[in-house]
């Protein structure tokens, strides 16, 4: 497939000057994208990585924290923003949703220091809203980290024990009158 989409792609010089000259950059486009699809040879790659196995594995039992988080972070964002908004009085959060930007970079820790708090009443609550950033992060990342380890240990296992079993049965071939081979 990919072959066939280079040769696509590598078409006369003049089709291509005459798609141009119509000023029809649609069907360009197209093929952008087409070339863009070649990309996802690489999920075909990431099938045979164990370790990838093992994160998707992870996610997955995880999903109920990963909601979490996601629901604490928007709820505390937009808690934290709208305090901003009404608190600081500098102009620099001119919207509850151009607070949310703050908010949501002190809450996971990231601080651009684009948008800094100037009333004093302001400082406490981004002080507040930077502990309530890590204390979220430090309570939920080490049950994400449990998930991935008993993962790998459950893979492991059946690893270990696929290799047991193909060296048993390799050791109790029969021969044709029915005794073991060894």
């Amino acid at each position: 497939m990919p072959d066939l989409l280079d040769r696509c792609i590598k078409l006369d010089a003049s089709f291509y000057a005459e798609i141009i000259s119509n000023e029809s950059s649609e069907f360009l486009n197209v093929l952008g994208l087409l070339q863009l699809m070649r990309l996802c040879r690489v999920f075909r790659v990431l099938r045979r990585i164990p370790g990838m196995w093992i994160m998707l594995y992870t996610l997955h039992a995880s999903m109920k924290e990963l909601v979490l988080i996601m629901a604490i972070l928007c709820v505390s964002t937009l808690f934290f923003a709208s305090c901003m908004y009404y608190l600081d009085g500098s102009g620099q959060f001119s919207s509850v949703p151009v607070s949310c930007w703050w908010g949501i970079t002190t809450l996971t820790t990231l601080g651009y220091g684009d948008m800094v708090p100037s009333t004093l009443s302001a400082r406490v609550v981004g002080m507040a809203c930077s502990i309530a950033g890590a204390l979220m992060l430090s309570l939920t990342i080490p049950t994400l980290i449990n998930n991935f380890l008993s993962m790998y240990h459950n893979i492991k296992y059946m690893v270990f024990k696929e290799e047991v079993f193909l060296k048993l049965h390799r050791n109790t071939e029969l021969n044709e009158t029915g005794f073991k081979v060894y």
